[in-house]
């Protein structure tokens, strides 16, 4: 039995790894408010604000220190031990960039001393396209796929199947956590420019910039349309339902911090802007993990895109 393992940047609560087919656990990074040291606990798919969430917002609004950091390897062997006592013949541990979090180096060390083989996923991503590929990993070790290949497919199904774009308020906090990648040098000219961010080889990169913040919204739609129009084709299948094979569906979260009216009006368009495309979309409106909204900042919207099966 294949056992699976991820970290709370991808959003998933308790009952959404208990609703994968196979068994599977998190491992929680950290972060820092001032002087108070807590796990990162998402509140789960599907939740549009927790009660976390909006002390986050209100005590990084107030200029309060916040800091994050991943997990021990201790933490990760302790997750792997419960998984093989439980029947584990072998773990597949999917987690977010290792270009952005030492996280999957925590995995590896762990993994190195484990009971049973541990096959390390590197996503190269996060957020909710990260929990989408947990999803992928645990499908296809329910259907009997061996744990390295579960593995190195997860990795290469999240890198290249896989879209995130968000549009932060400010890129103070991308600053300040050193996030911000190959955008860096763009800040001097973006202070009245609203970037859209997405991520490029591991790390957070600019995809567009415009003038004003409804632009952005606008630009982020089409981008995430556009997208799902050339997976389509990318997938044999086609965009309109019109067509003599199945569509090809996708699904879209729609994620932000302290923005929860404004992430439900970036839903709608969203799903206007793919009806008139003829794309076949699902979507949610959702709260980031706290780790992930620490560095993108209140006020920040971001859409993740992925295939449905």
């Amino acid at each position: 039995m294949i056992a699976l393992c991820c970290d709370s940047t991808a959003g998933l609560g308790a009952a959404d790894l208990a609703a994968l087919p196979v068994p599977a656990q998190m491992v929680p990074l950290r972060i820092l408010l001032g002087e108070e040291d807590r796990a990162d606990e998402p509140a789960g798919t599907g939740t549009l604000t927790s009660a976390a969430g909006a002390r986050l917002a209100a005590h990084m609004r107030a200029g309060g220190e916040v800091s994050t950091s991943m997990p021990q390897p201790g933490a990760f062997a302790e997750v792997y031990e419960r998984l093989a006592a439980a029947g584990a013949s072998a773990i597949v541990s999917v987690h977010i960039s290792a270009a952005m979090s030492g996280t999957v180096d925590a995995a590896r060390q762990a993994a190195a001393a484990a009971a049973v083989p541990v096959h390390i996923a590197d996503a190269g991503i996060t957020a909710a396209g990260l929990g989408a590929a947990v999803g992928y990993a645990a499908r296809l070790a329910a259907g009997g796929a061996p744990a390295a290949r579960v593995a190195a497919e997860t990795g290469r199904w999240a890198r290249e199947s896989t879209l995130t774009v968000f549009v932060p308020e400010t890129l103070e906090y991308l600053r300040r956590g050193g996030r911000i990648g190959r955008a860096a040098h763009l800040l001097g000219q973006m202070l009245q420019v609203h970037p859209l961010l997405g991520f490029e080889e591991g790390t957070v990169g600019a995809l567009a910039k415009v003038r004003t913040r409804s632009k952005a919204l606008e630009r982020l739609c089409a981008l995430v349309v556009a997208a799902g129009l050339e997976g389509s084709g990318d997938a044999g299948g086609t965009a309109s339902t019109g067509g003599d094979e199945a569509a090809q569906r996708w699904c879209a979260s729609v994620q932000h911090l302290d923005a929860g009216s404004q992430a439900v009006e970036l839903e709608s368009m969203l799903r206007e802007r793919a009806a008139a495309a003829g794309l076949p979309l699902t979507t949610r409106v959702e709260e980031l993990s706290a780790v992930v909204a620490a560095h993108t900042g209140p006020g920040v919207l971001g859409v993740s895109l992925w295939p449905e099966d």
